[in-house]
């Protein structure tokens, strides 16, 4: 629902925004992300990049985000296990709909 569909004029979640905008750039480079990249799950329907003029403030929550992760007590190898998660989402959203095995196939996986 809201993490795939969201109208012009608004944002999915904003901790897929802060990722992006917060996290270092190798970081962003080991999760296959790039600050200006265009990804489906985070453009409304129609539109090529994400709404723009909210960079600072994401990055001023993403560090929020990662303080308030520690102050609970998480270890820096389970916030990055979040942040994986995050990026696969992203990355998720950029399959093509039509994404299933081939029908000549007798592998049911999906995967080649």
């Amino acid at each position: 629902s809201r993490v795939v569909v969201h109208a012009e004029g608004e944002r999915t979640y904003h901790c897929f925004y802060e990722m992006l905008a917060g996290l270092d750039s190798e970081t962003l480079k080991t999760l296959n992300l790039s600050r200006t990249g265009s990804y489906r799950l985070l453009c409304p329907d129609g539109v090529e990049k994400p709404l723009q003029g909210f960079e600072s403030r994401d990055a001023t929550n993403f560090k929020r985000l990662e303080d308030a992760l520690h102050t609970l007590g998480l270890d820096p190898e389970t916030i990055g296990s979040i942040w994986r998660t995050l990026a696969g989402l992203i990355h998720l959203g950029d399959l093509d709909e039509d994404f299933g095995p081939s029908s000549d196939s007798d592998d049911s996986s999906g995967l080649e």
